[in-house]
């Protein structure tokens, strides 16, 4: 059963789960600042062992940042189930 997302449930939340050298990919990272333009209500969380310089310096170049959250390197099933929305990484996918 699909429970649609309310506007009461807090903001809308987009989330990766992968290595950082996945989600830095510069393809990947470019598509993740035009969906988080295009729904300015939304976050979006990652995560990785590190937090890659060149991911925030993206997200900071496209006035993005504060609505990105960093999540360290987690268990996936735990984290993945508080996403509205699973982005996966490409062209490494993998999840």
């Amino acid at each position: 059963e699909v429970t649609p997302h309310s506007k009461d449930d807090g903001p809308f939340v987009f989330g990766t789960i992968a290595r950082d050298e996945k989600i830095e990919t510069p393809d990947f990272m470019a598509v993740i600042c035009r969906i988080m333009k295009a729904c300015p209500q939304a976050e979006y969380h990652f995560t990785g062992r590190v937090e890659p310089a060149g991911v925030r310096k993206a997200f900071e170049d496209a006035g993005i940042s504060p609505r990105c959250k960093y999540i360290g390197w987690v268990e996936p099933r735990s984290h993945v189930a508080q996403f509205d929305a699973f982005l996966e990484t490409f062209p490494l996918g993998g999840v």
